[in-house]
């Protein structure tokens, strides 16, 4: 998995949500809230996931700007995810 797969995620649970709350798509709102839902979910796994090898590598915990920065972008996700 790479950064390119956690991007597509969260822009395909943004896609999802977007159109669930158009008036166009409101007969299949729901439907499309519950795979951006998913799509989210997914996202914020694989994120943490690749977030915990990256700051976790060798033996000690190893945070650089880059985990920083995407520490931020999980969290980001997750209130994505919650709200």
């Amino acid at each position: 998995m790479s950064q390119i797969t956690i991007f597509l995620l969260y822009a395909m649970a943004a896609a999802g949500f977007v159109t669930s709350r158009l008036p166009r798509f409101a007969s299949r709102g729901k439907p499309l809230a519950i795979a951006a839902f998913a799509f989210s979910l997914a996202g914020v796994i694989v994120h943490a996931e690749l977030l915990y090898l990256d700051i976790t590598a060798g033996d000690q915990f190893n945070l650089t700007l880059e985990g920083a920065v995407s520490l931020i972008g999980i969290e980001l996700g997750l209130i994505a995810f919650v709200a």
